[in-house]
């Protein structure tokens, strides 16, 4: 029974840190566009978000990208000339009293065991959106980033890490944190910056060679 246990355990290591290191340095740049009039920015992959009501996804790698709790999309100024720019003259909105509106990061285990980055853009170029609260949630717990972002038309609002298990479902939300009850959603970026800790990875691989090394003696 050890013997299997660590034959086991060996290769579910090496499994895990093939994954980590494969994952290293993936960037997953979704920008929300109004689905009845899109524009994609450059380089970027376009998730085309429907006029009213919400749920719109886009699949990247067999993760599913989902917006949620969202009154709708708009362009401010046309995919012909987006105001102020093609990743920020779009965006999913959500307007009311303490409201949010947010982005899926696929389901359960969609997103490989690491440090992910997040860069969040907010921005609406047609109305006064003001101060945002910036936030994430693993299996629906909310962990509030910051409670004073402020939108800008060119870069992120706010940009932060938290670390995946590799098991939970994440998502990123935008949430109102002023007079005028608006938030706003237009392009999040997500990318895999680096393996939990270094230490870690060296006991995984010790465990995984004795556990290879007990495997190959049974």
């Amino acid at each position: 029974m050890i013997r299997r246990f660590n034959s086991y355990f060996a290769a579910t290591s090496v499994v895990w840190l093939t994954l980590a290191i494969s994952s290293y340095g993936q960037t997953y740049m979704i920008d929300i566009n109004d689905a009845d009039d899109p524009i994609t920015e450059t380089g970027w992959t376009g998730l085309d978000a429907v006029h009213s009501g919400s749920g719109s996804s886009v699949l990247i790698d067999g993760i599913s990208f989902e917006i949620f709790s969202a009154d709708g999309a708009r362009v401010r100024g046309g995919s012909a000339s987006p105001t102020p720019n093609a990743l920020t003259g779009d965006f999913v909105f959500d307007d009311g009293s303490n409201q949010a509106v947010g982005m899926f990061f696929g389901g359960a285990g969609d997103l490989p065991r690491g440090v992910w980055q997040v860069d969040v853009y907010i921005f609406d170029d047609g109305s006064t959106i003001e101060n945002q609260i910036v936030g994430w949630r693993k299996d629906g717990a909310e962990t509030i980033i910051g409670t004073d972002f402020l939108p800008d038309a060119t870069n992120p609002a706010a940009t932060f890490e938290f670390l995946s298990n590799g098991a939970a479902a994440y998502d990123v939300f935008v949430r109102e944190n002023n007079d005028a009850n608006r938030s706003r959603l237009n392009a999040v970026a997500l990318t895999y910056v680096r393996i939990p800790e270094p230490s870690s990875v060296v006991l995984l691989g010790a465990l995984a060679a004795l556990g290879a090394m007990a495997f190959r003696h049974r």
